[in-house]
């Protein structure tokens, strides 16, 4: 009974933030196309879009996996020191 009930709630909360899962991966895709041929970090997409970093990262995923988007090297990240991918729309 419980896990009919947790895949109920998980259902009914995917579909409640299924607009917002949309409305964020066009303006990720949208700020790549606005800074083309450069790209951006997750960081910088985060900014630009006005959404929080892991949601940022999860919808350049979503957008790496449907093949719309490429990593075409690594910058310093400005909040941690390291080196992290860079995104942008496939040439």
């Amino acid at each position: 009974m419980t896990t009919t009930i947790t895949r109920a709630t998980r259902a009914a909360g995917y579909q409640t933030a299924l607009p917002f899962i949309i409305s964020t991966k066009e303006k990720v895709y949208e700020a790549l196309r606005a800074v083309a041929p450069a790209g951006l970090t997750a960081e910088e997409v985060a900014e630009r879009v006005g959404c929080p970093l892991n949601s940022a990262r999860s919808r350049l995923n979503e957008i790496f996996t449907a093949m719309r988007v490429v990593v075409i090297g690594k910058r310093l990240s400005a909040r941690s020191g390291v080196k992290i991918a860079v995104w942008a729309l496939p040439p």
